[in-house]
């Protein structure tokens, strides 16, 4: 199946910036983008800074969704987020807690324990009776089949990942006690699978390995895919194109954050998982080599939108601001 990747010149657009939240909002027909971070300079230097606002992409451009306060997690995009029936569900990640006043690391930025919903006048901070442990990095995806949100792993400092599971009921969190988990994993995928009827876990690091196993959700346990020859990547983007449905990732680093450094190499390569079989496809037009890139599925159109990240060079000059769309060519087989 051949893919084409599409640079779109939207009229208005979220200035640029890397590590944003990007996600693929399908109950109202939109896929939304809130932090991330930009430069900003100051009489004393440059600094990292994140817009309080949200956007949405209807397909041909991006307009402002929501002012005001977001997450406080929004400036490092290390938590995860996942569309539901009722709004955009939130959990953890790393920055200056907001609901609890708690300090942390960092001149008070730690990881977090919040739960925040995007609803229709914009974001805000729930109050479940139990909750996961303060984290960042875990991997949040919806359940279609039993009508849950299920969160996996994540971990604190260091890169000390989890392997607890909890479910969403829209009310409260609940710890699963699964007889199988897959490894510790930060900064992973989760997204659902309409063929399987399960949700699939994928991506992220062990460590300072990258992951590139599949594990699936039957609803009591995880199970393993024995599905190999994937590409081992961090700091690129994945993205699950439901309508072709093909598992893609992009950009980033392979096999290792060891020795990573602004000027380490990183690639342009999309990567498709397919039929149960990974290829690499190489097209002309193409993003350019970046990192720290978001991508996610828009559901109106069949298409993966692809936004902003850092070039390699890294410096607040590498931001990017350009959008990209994915499709299967028009004629795929």
């Amino acid at each position: 199946m051949p893919w084409t990747w599409q640079n779109v010149e939207p009229t208005d657009r979220p200035r640029g910036c890397h590590v944003a939240w990007l996600v693929g909002d399908e109950p109202r027909r939109r896929v939304v983008l809130w932090g991330g971070a930009f430069p900003v300079t100051k009489a004393d230097g440059e600094y990292w800074e994140s817009e309080d606002r949200t956007w949405a992409w209807d397909g041909s451009n991006w307009s402002v969704a929501a002012e005001g306060p977001i997450p406080p997690t929004s400036m490092t995009g290390w938590g995860n987020a996942t569309s539901t029936p009722a709004g955009v569900l939130l959990f953890g990640g790393f920055g200056k807690a907001r609901t609890s006043g708690r300090l942390s690391f960092l001149g008070g930025e730690g990881p977090l324990d919040e739960t925040w919903m995007l609803g229709a006048t914009g974001w805000a901070p729930l109050a479940p009776r139990t909750s996961p442990g303060a984290r960042m990095g875990s991997a949040l995806g919806y359940d279609r089949q039993r009508g849950v949100v299920l969160l996996f792993g994540g971990g604190g400092m260091m890169l000390r990942g989890s392997r607890d599971t909890w479910a969403w009921d829209g009310n409260t969190w609940s710890e699963l006690h699964a007889a199988s988990a897959p490894p510790p994993v930060l900064g992973a995928t989760m997204y659902f699978d309409e063929e399987l009827g399960q949700l699939v876990l994928t991506g992220g690091q062990v460590g300072v390995d990258a992951f590139s196993d599949l594990w699936t959700w039957d609803g009591s346990t995880w199970r393993e895919l024995a599905i190999r020859g994937g590409p081992p990547i961090i700091l690129g983007a994945v993205g699950y194109h439901a309508g072709g449905r093909s598992l893609v990732r992009f950009g980033g680093k392979n096999k290792s954050v060891r020795g990573i450094s602004f000027h380490t190499p990183f690639d342009d390569d999309t990567w498709v998982l397919h039929g149960g079989e990974w290829r690499a496809h190489e097209q002309v037009t193409r993003p350019t080599v970046r990192q720290n890139v978001s991508m996610a599925y828009d559901a109106t159109n069949q298409e993966l939108v692809l936004f902003g990240g850092l070039a390699p060079s890294g410096g607040p000059s590498s931001v990017l601001d350009d959008t990209w769309v994915l499709r299967p060519s028009e004629d795929s087989t």
